[in-house]
């Protein structure tokens, strides 16, 4: 869960000189599976910076191939008046194992800008809890350029960060909910993004999956037979 959104942190590389709309959704399931779900929305012309629509469409193969926990599901490149619209879809058996994935090495190797993009992360475990940070510092990211960002780009383009919970968040900083406070929304304008750095907090308490209990249920009838056949053969023995 914690690192899903480097997916297209590289992307920061090619944003810098240019306004766009980002959208960020994570669905995570009880059992700790989930799916994610990008979109950016850029100036078709900035594609040309890193070599065109085949070009990037190497560079996320090679970043989602780097991790053996994620699966690309789609990618989609489309262009329409002058904006280029770039979704991927991806899923993973275990949010959790992707926790210690800035070791990856192709994570490592990305650009300070791309990093700031995407943004920092800490993610902990509190017993059954695991409490998420998220610090997207998009005046860092984008530098001197921020400075070209006009008032109207300020106040039309937007950022916003989803996500779905198995359970419903015991703390957060979400601008909304919705689902009984299981989904979280966070919804910036451009111009909030740069006025100061984003924070996405929240704690949710991870739900035991039913299979967790039916081990623990054969366990103790497991151990009271073994418990009572040893009673049997200590009276056996006495008498």
């Amino acid at each position: 869960m914690k690192l899903l959104p480097y997916l297209l942190c590289f992307l920061g590389c090619w944003l810098l000189s240019s306004c766009f709309d980002v959208r960020e959704e994570i669905w995570v399931a009880a059992d700790g599976s989930g799916r994610a779900e990008m979109t950016y929305t850029v100036p078709a012309t900035s594609l040309k910076l890193i070599g065109g629509e085949s070009e990037l469409r190497n560079q996320i193969h090679k970043l989602i191939d780097s991790e053996p926990e994620l699966q690309l599901d789609e990618l989609t490149i489309t262009t329409s008046e002058g904006e280029a619209a770039i979704t991927l879809k991806a899923s993973t058996p275990s949010m959790l194992s992707l926790i210690e994935m800035q070791d990856n090495e192709v994570i490592r190797n990305l650009p300070k800008a791309a990093s700031s993009f995407a943004g920092e992360f800490d993610v902990e475990w509190e017993g059954l809890a695991i409490d998420f940070d998220r610090r997207i510092d998009l005046q860092r990211a984008l530098g001197f350029a921020a400075l070209a960002v006009s008032s109207d780009q300020r106040r039309k383009r937007s950022l916003q960060y989803i996500i779905h919970l198995p359970n419903r968040a015991a703390v957060h900083n979400a601008t909304r909910t919705e689902d009984e406070g299981r989904t979280l929304i966070w919804e910036f304008s451009l111009g909030d993004a740069l006025a100061s750095p984003l924070e996405i907090d929240f704690l949710v308490h991870i739900p035991i999956p039913w299979w967790v209990y039916l081990i623990l249920t054969l366990i103790a009838v497991l151990i009271i037979a073994i418990l009572v056949k040893a009673r049997r053969r200590s009276a056996f023995r006495q008498s």
